[in-house]
Parts: structure tokens; sequence; C-alpha cells
């Protein structure tokens, strides 16, 4: 016998899903529409672009005596500028290309390109030329160069030229593991042109670092500041040592992870003048009443100044601070002196390597916000650098 109503209800179901379908392609070819229109748009905003562009360049040469130049003399012309400007003069306008063709530019060699993009950079205030990549790097993309927090998971930046330079150099070593140079560069654009860079300046003040190493704890902390146009990063460590009863550890074994620069590597008992010795016996305050006190000391190669002072913390130990100073420059290029001489380069002399010149003192007293030397000797505040949390979570790091 036929279920008339099982027909029924199949059919119907049928229809039903035919009037979703058509729906669904009804939607579907609306969406397509409007997604054509929307690139049609922006296709033609690009025509009207370059167009506007062609007008300006046409206009350029309309107004230059390139325009009544003949094709041998621009070609004589280019004879006598250096690769990157001939590449440069190639791509003024197209009557030029037209004339000089584009061999300057695919007879570029890496060096020569270096100084193609670095001539470009004068008028790109949104890009830096990286010197390792020999490519231009959009500030916008600054978080990009974050070696470790970098905003693009998906980059394999391990690849990149500029990570492998900074690696080479031991940045992370000597400086910190979050700075990076191109992050430096673009800071330091955007400081020159008048643009908010505080978050830039947060990043290359790294974190504050706690750890322990046998019975002595280590805290690091860093602030970057630009001063007089130059970037100077501060970084103080603090290391407490147990009382001298407790003492059972070589304490200048645990000074191996104080870090002054590329060249010094770390303290050394000379720092402490003939004082080092009787520190495990007497311990830091001992010393502190009979008035020892190192002043700020720099390293002979590079804009760098350090100054060790020590302070008794009671039942909790002898602290140690080790601040420095390192001026890094204007960042305006890779081969800045006093950039150069805060890293290792193969085959870089020590001659090469001498930061710019100045009195020993300055770059410290500047940093803490103005001081004169004499102010900065007299006043300098070392224990203030870290707060009462961080100086809590250092006590408490230490093994039982």
């Amino acid at each position: 016998m036929i279920n008339i109503k099982s027909i029924w209800d199949r059919a119907k179901a049928a229809h039903l899903q035919h009037q979703r379908e058509l729906l669904e392609q009804r939607q579907n070819s609306e969406h397509t529409e409007h997604l054509e229109l929307v690139e049609m748009t922006k296709q033609i905003e690009r025509v009207e672009e370059v167009a506007a562009v062609e007008q300006r360049r046409c206009n350029a040469l309309a107004a230059s005596p390139f325009r009544k130049l003949p094709g041998e003399l621009v070609l004589r012309i280019a004879l006598f500028l250096k690769p990157e400007s001939q590449a440069a003069l190639s791509l003024c306008c197209k009557p030029i290309l037209s004339k000089l063709g584009s061999l300057h530019l695919k007879s570029l060699n890496k060096y020569d390109r270096y100084e193609f993009l670095a001539a470009l950079e004068r008028d790109l205030p949104q890009y830096i030329v990286c010197y390792p990549c020999k490519k231009l790097h959009s500030i916008k993309k600054v978080h990009d160069y974050d070696w470790i927090f970098p905003s693009n998971h998906s980059l394999n930046w391990e690849e990149r030229p500029c990570y492998g330079s900074d690696t080479t150099h031991q940045v992370g070593r000597y400086i910190h593991d979050r700075f990076s140079y191109p992050l430096f560069r673009m800071t330091m654009e955007l400081y020159r042109q008048g643009k908010d860079h505080s978050e830039l300046l947060e990043i290359l003040s790294c974190w504050t670092q706690t750890w322990s190493y046998h019975e002595v704890s280590l805290q690091r902390c860093w602030l970057a500041r630009i001063v007089n146009g130059s970037l100077v990063i501060r970084e103080q460590t603090t290391v407490l040592f147990p009382p001298p009863d407790r003492q059972r550890f070589d304490i200048y074994r645990a000074l191996e992870d104080v870090r002054i620069c590329i060249h010094r590597k770390r303290v050394y008992k000379t720092d402490f003048d003939d004082n080092w010795d009787a520190l495990p016996r007497a311990g830091w305050k001992q010393l502190e009443n009979n008035g020892y006190r190192l002043m700020v000391n720099s390293c002979e190669e590079c804009n760098t100044e350090f100054r060790t002072d020590f302070e008794s913390w009671g039942d909790h130990g002898d602290a140690l601070f080790v601040t420095r100073w390192m001026d890094l420059g204007e960042g305006r290029s890779h081969i800045d002196d006093t950039w150069q001489s805060h890293i290792s380069v193969p085959g870089y002399s020590p001659e090469m390597s001498m930061g710019s010149a100045y009195e020993i003192g300055t770059i410290a007293a500047a940093f803490e916000r103005g001081m004169s030397r004499f102010e900065f000797d007299s006043h300098f505040n070392f224990d203030a650098i870290s707060t009462a949390k961080e100086r809590e979570e250092l006590i408490n790091q230490r093994f039982p």
C-alpha cells in the first residue's frame, strides 16, 4: 500500500532544500559581486594614483634642463656618477629611464645596492635601510624586529640577515636579550621626526630578570633614554651575597655573569683595588665605614661607563651594585663610530673601534637627568634604581 503522507513529506523536504540552495546561490552571487565591485574600486584608485604620479613626473621633467638634453649627453653624464647615483638617476622618470635603460639597476652589487637604498631612505621617512639585509624595513612593522616577542610569529626571523648580524655581534649578551639593531635605528628615526617613540623605548628597556647561582642571588634591570640625541641604556646588576659568616662559595665566580662590555667582559678583582681579599672577612659594611667607594670608570675602547657600589642588607647579606651606562650613538648608520665601538667585527682593528672622545663620567651624569659630574659623584642614589617589589623578589630568590 502506498503511503501518500510519506511521499508528500519527502517531496516537501526536497522542495524546501531546493529553495534553500537557491537562496544560498543568490547570496553567494551577491557577495561575489560585492567583492568584485570592491576590488574594481581599489584598482581604479591605484590607476588614479599611478596616473597622478606619472603626471607629477612629467611636470618635473618639463621644468628640468634635462628635458632639452639629447640622449647621448645624458648617457655621458651618467658615466661620471657613482653606481648608486646612476641607478637613482635612471628612476627619475620614464623618459630618463628610456634613455639610460635598466642596466645601471641590474648591475648594482650588494654594496652599491646598500648605498642606493641609503640614498632612497632620506626621502622615505617610514623606512630604514638595513645593512645586513640590503633591504628597506618598514617602521610600521617595528614589532617584527623584537627578537623575543615578535608580533608576527609566522615570520622565520632566525633566517633574517639582521638577526644573524645581531647574533654575531653578541648584542644580546653585551646589551640585552631584547635589543635589536633595526629596532634601535627605528627608535632614533622616530625621535628625529618628532614622533612618539615611547613604546619602542619601553622595548629597549627590556624587563627585570632575577635568578640564583648557588648561594648568590642576582637581579638585572635596564632603562633606555635618548640623551643629547643618542640612545643611552643603563643596566644595573645587583648581586646579593650571604653574610660573611655564612659564605661557602667563591663570590668572585658569581661575578662572571656581571657584564661590562664586549672588551672588558666582566668585573675584575682589580676594580676593587686592594680591598677584594678583605670582602669575605669584613663584608661591605666594614669597607663602607673605611670610606671605600669606587667612582665611575670607563672602557678604553667604547662609550661605556660603569660604577660599583655596595650596601649591607643586614641579615639578608651584602649587596653589590654594578651600574653601567652604554652610549650607543645616534643610530644613523651601521658604520657610526660610537655604535661600532660596542660590537665585535672580524678584522676590525682596535684603533678603529674607539668610540667618540668624551670626558669620563659625562655619559652617566647626563643620563641621570642632566647632573654635572660633581653632582653625580656626590648624589647618585645607586640603590634607588630597583623598586621595593624587585628587592623583595631578589631576597626571596636565594636558595635556602
